[in-house]
């Protein structure tokens, strides 16, 4: 099950319970919830940080959150600044 286009596994990741989030919990996640969930895995605890140009990062962190296998390569090679030669996400 998703919510936000969170899984289960996410969830229960983020929310460090050892375990995937039931269906109660995740039906239970809210907007601000989710919002909050991808501000900390984009931004406090992901490589977009680094982007300072807030249109930029906004896209970026969009773009991550709807196709994260093909960002990583992507923006590797889009991205050419040395401070940011290589993006974990």
């Amino acid at each position: 099950m998703t919510n936000f286009g969170i899984t289960a596994a996410a969830w229960g990741q983020y929310k460090q319970l050892n375990r995937p989030g039931t269906t109660a919990e995740m039906k239970a996640i809210t907007r601000d919830d989710a919002i909050e969930f991808y501000r900390q895995k984009y931004i406090v605890k992901g490589a977009f940080k680094a982007v300072a140009f807030e249109p930029l990062r906004a896209q970026l962190i969009d773009f991550a959150v709807k196709s994260v296998k093909f960002l990583h390569g992507w923006i590797n090679r889009a991205v050419s600044f040395s401070s940011f030669a290589s993006v974990n996400v």
